[in-house]
């Protein structure tokens, strides 16, 4: 169990932080070095809770605290948003999972009190520590050389941060997938979501020409939906459990940090990004600009095909992100949600069709075209900007979109996750599924 501590650890705290620093080399302080006073622990667990953006966790077992974790935020003006984090755990649960458990608690915590920059100090050579920083999502942003004196020697030890706001976009650029490279960051799978629709190989032919280095190609027909059926739509959502075991085979585990890209800022790389987040994965980025933008910056690329290990990958299927026609039509009946299609104004308007036998849209939606998320030079919009596109949308409703068959809905949803909507939701099947009901009415005019 994992939980914030309360001054009546204080004790119990004391004699954990006194084996911990007698357990561990890497420690900053040797055992016995500093006060470390039940009196004294109860007080700085007492401070830490009494500031917004300071917290101390504890990790439980069978009733013995075995691991902590500081989260000890500025007190400047200026640095307010950033947090130091210190944490130590006993030498016999290292290794079960008690770290990132903590760091699990302590994210949660962060994002409700918008913390925006995670930072911490590992020694150099402390292999398991940078381990388990690296598999939490921290990067290395330099190296404090000659830092500590340790055994009659000194030691470097590496800066690592984490900027926690930016997690929240689910966007990466460039710059920071190739840090993220240099630095030999473990557990990081590469995916390449090129796709043409009107060419359903083109993608996997540009992905053996070049792509970058280490991506595993997914095809959007064959590994991101399911079978085309009379109802569903014209891109149903895949089997939950086949589409798991592909992730698994790839080499994506539930502690992969997973980065998706497509040719630009296309919508195929935030489809993947949506099942992913569906079944419980929530370390996953779409490359700002794709696979473009990382040639165009001079990076290289490869025609190499990377071997994979399979690993296993824990599914937790969120059944309340996506809703059926059924859901729609009742929820569009009684006003309980309010409704978007994604497509180009002309099709949402009925004035062109290309793919489907009707035109228009389903009764009641507006439309928010979805390549109206990025800015005239091809950036995702950001902060207020998105907060202004998505203006006449009350946060307070239930958003569902739509658009042809779930496809260009998914940029518009991780554009309104990114201006603070939380019950958003994706019909899958969108107006192709809507049409293949021939009692559905469709509609011209603009709502």
């Amino acid at each position: 169990m994992i939980r914030e501590a309360v001054m009546e650890d204080g004790e119990e705290l004391a004699l954990l932080i006194h084996e911990v620093e007698s357990e561990s080399p890497y420690m900053l302080y040797e055992a016995g070095e500093r006060d470390l006073s039940p009196e004294n622990q109860s007080k700085i667990i007492d401070k830490l809770s009494q500031e917004e953006n300071s917290a101390a966790f504890l990790a439980e077992r069978e009733g013995r605290l075995v691991g902590y974790l500081f989260a000890v935020g500025g007190n400047a003006r200026k640095n307010k948003h950033s947090v130091h984090i210190v944490i130590g755990i006993r030498k016999n649960y290292r290794g079960l999972g008690v770290g990132t458990e903590l760091f699990k608690k302590m994210e949660d915590w962060a994002s409700k009190q918008k913390i925006h920059r995670l930072e911490l100090t590992v020694i150099e050579e402390n292999l398991a520590g940078v381990k388990l920083y690296k598999k939490s999502g921290f990067e290395i942003e330099g190296k404090k050389r000659d830092s500590l004196y340790m055994n009659g020697r000194f030691v470097d030890e590496y800066y690592m941060s984490k900027l926690w706001r930016d997690k929240m976009t689910n966007l990466i650029s460039v710059q920071r997938l190739k840090n993220r490279l240099a630095n030999n960051q473990n557990n990081t799978a590469i995916i390449d979501l090129r796709f043409q629709l009107d060419d359903p190989d083109a993608g996997r032919r540009m992905y053996l020409k070049d792509h970058l280095p280490g991506a595993v190609y997914m095809d959007l027909n064959k590994d991101l939906s399911g079978k085309v059926e009379k109802h569903g739509g014209s891109h149903p959502l895949p089997d939950w459990t086949q589409f798991t075991a592909k992730i698994g085979n790839i080499g994506i585990d539930n502690q992969t940090t997973v980065v998706i890209y497509d040719q630009g800022n296309e919508m195929f790389a935030a489809r993947l990004w949506w099942l992913l987040e569906t079944i419980g994965h929530d370390n996953v980025y779409i490359l700002e600009g794709g696979y473009n933008r990382w040639v165009e910056e001079g990076n290289e690329v490869t025609d190499e095909i990377p071997s994979l290990e399979a690993k296993e990958f824990k599914a937790e299927i969120a059944g309340d992100r996506f809703v059926k026609m059924q859901d729609v039509k009742e929820k569009m009946e009684t006003n309980d949600a309010v409704l978007i299609d994604s497509r180009a104004r002309e099709r949402y308007l009925g004035e062109w069709e290309p793919l489907y036998s009707k035109a228009g849209h389903i009764p009641g939606a507006k439309n928010y075209f979805w390549k109206d998320v990025f800015s005239e030079d091809g950036i995702w919009k950001k902060g207020e900007v998105l907060e202004e596109h998505f203006s006449n949308l009350s946060k307070k409703d239930e958003i569902i979109v739509s658009c042809g068959s779930g496809i260009s809905a998914c940029p518009n949803i991780l554009a309104l996750k990114m201006a603070g909507f939380k019950n958003v939701k994706l019909y899958p099947g969108s107006f192709s599924d809507w049409i293949s009901y021939d009692e559905n009415e469709v509609e011209l005019e603009e709502n």
